[in-house]
Formats: C-alpha cells, sequence, structure tokens
C-alpha cells in the first residue's frame, strides 16, 4: 500500500508533511526490531516471516498478547544505530473462540505501566503510549505456529535499568465495534539472556480440547510456572480523555503515536 504522506505535529502543535517513504522505513524498523529481539529470545526467527496464505478473515472478540519479559536494545536508525530499548511481543485476535487467530482491521493502543514504584494512592505510574493506526498492524501481520498474529516492537523511550516490574494494557478497537482488553498482569523484566515469553491469557484450547503449544519454557505473566499452551486498541485514554500532541521524530510515522508522561502530563496511573 502507499502511503500519501506522514503528518508531523511539534510542541506548539502546527502540522508539517514528510516524504512518504519515512513511514515505509519506520515500519520496517518496527518489524525488523521486533524479529531481531524475538530471535534473541526463544521464539525461532523462521517462524515469524509473512506468508502469501491469506489470514483467515472474521470479527475479534478476544485479544491474546504475549511479551518477552526483557528489555531488547536494537539499533536506531534515527540516531546513527545507537541501541535503543524497547519491548517485543506478539498480539492475536481470536473470535469468540480461542481456536485459530484472525486479522482485523482497526488499530492498536499499548499503556506500559510501572509496577516496581507506584504512587502511593495513585497505584502503578503510566510510562508511555503507543498508538497504532490500521495500516500499521497490516505491515506488522505474520504468521508463527501459533497462527497469524501481530510482531510488535515498542521503542521504550523512559526506560530506566530500576524500572524491572511493569505492565502492558493492550487495547484493540474494532473498525466498527467497541475497544477489547487483552488479559493484563506484572511482568519482571529480566537482565541477561534468560528471557522467555510471557503471556498474558488463559491457555489456548483448538477444538476438541487439545491446546495450542508454545516453546518450550513460556511462563503465564505474574508467575513461574511452566506453560505449555498458547500465547498471542484506540480507547482515546484510560483515563478522563487529554488532548494528546505528540512529538514524532523526523522517523516516527503518522500511523505510529508514542507518548510519554512529559507530554500527557498528570497521568499517573489506570483510572
Amino acid at each position: 500500500m502507499e502511503l500519501a504522506s506522514l503528518e508531523e505535529v511539534d510542541p506548539q502543535g502546527r502540522e508539517g508533511q514528510r516524504p512518504a517513504r519515512a513511514k515505509g522505513w519506520w515500519t520496517g524498523f518496527l518489524v525488523t526490531a521486533g524479529l531481531w529481539a524475538f530471535a534473541a529470545g526463544c521464539v525461532s526467527l523462521g517462524s515469524l516471516v509473512p506468508s502469501h496464505d491469506a489470514p483467515p478473515a472474521g470479527p475479534a472478540c478476544q485479544v491474546v498478547a504475549t511479551w518477552t519479559n526483557q528489555v531488547a536494545f536494537v539499533p536506531d536508525p534515527v540516531h546513527n544505530g545507537e541501541p535503543a530499548p524497547g519491548l517485543a511481543g506478539r498480539v492475536y485476535l481470536f473470535g469468540q473462540t480461542i481456536d485459530f487467530p484472525v486479522a482485523g482491521a482497526g488499530s492498536m493502543v499499548f499503556d506500559l505501566f510501572d509496577d516496581a514504584h507506584p504512587v502511593p494512592g495513585k497505584g502503578p505510574v503510566l510510562l508511555e503510549e503507543w498508538r497504532f493506526d490500521p495500516d500499521t498492524l497490516k505491515r506488522l501481520l505474520c504468521r508463527d505456529a501459533i497462527g497469524w498474529g501481530y510482531t510488535v516492537f515498542l521503542p521504550w523511550g523512559t526506560y530506566r535499568p530500576d524500572i524491572t516490574r511493569v505492565h502492558l494494557k493492550v487495547c484493540y478497537t474494532p473498525v466498527n465495534g467497541t475497544p477489547i482488553y487483552a488479559s493484563c498482569s506484572p511482568m519482571t523484566l529480566t537482565k541477561d539472556d534468560a528471557a522467555h515469553p510471557v503471556v498474558e491469557s488463559p491457555p489456548a484450547a483448538v477444538p476438541g480440547g487439545n491446546p495450542v503449544s508454545l516453546p518450550l519454557g513460556t511462563t503465564r505473566a505474574g508467575g513461574q510456572s511452566p506453560l505449555a499452551a498458547t500465547p498471542a486498541g484506540n480507547p482515546v485514554s484510560l483515563q478522563k480523555p487529554r488532548p494528546l500532541t505528540p512529538q514524532l521524530s523526523a522517523g516516527q510515522p503518522e500511523g505510529l503515536e508514542h507518548t510519554s508522561p512529559g507530554q500527557r502530563p498528570g497521568n499517573t496511573g489506570p483510572s
């Protein structure tokens, strides 16, 4: 799909235009970074490649997300290849039953919360938010052993080594429908190469009751027990609506809106 232009919003709210190729290479960076992060962990790179087969169509009723519980550092093309931190994961959409993933036509929002330093009386602190529009999500769609899903890499600009426990709130908004949220549990981030995918959903079963197998070493979010089953929006805000005027870097497309506390003052936790 050809992309006409990229709108950039500066702190004063002025809009500008950037060449279409900016969005294209940034989306390519997100895909490459996600695949690189998974290749460094337990998921085979060969299983996360685009397929020529058409993904199953159908309304999405459930969202399942799985994350690698290690901060990935990938070369940032905007800053001369300097290592940039981020979180990598896979998101799957299902119908009324958890059997075979389907492809959606909506948008997704990811909110990252700091569970290691909660604010007394307010709970976990909202660190950053990423918004993917439908066109960007289509480019992140690929198939693995589980089925069709979205390989997501979230550049983490506010990362600090002392943030060791977080949770990600994932919301998928269909084109014509209400927002759908994935299960959300805290996960502990590792500092070594022992990272494994963390599943934020109950085990998925295929017709007949047989669980969908995942790579060995997968753990349930917030726990240590092995899980030999499943891995795997656009709410304006999970609090009171607040206008967003995100700063887009030279390489950030309109398809990915990325905000942090400095751009959303007052957001300290989930409502």
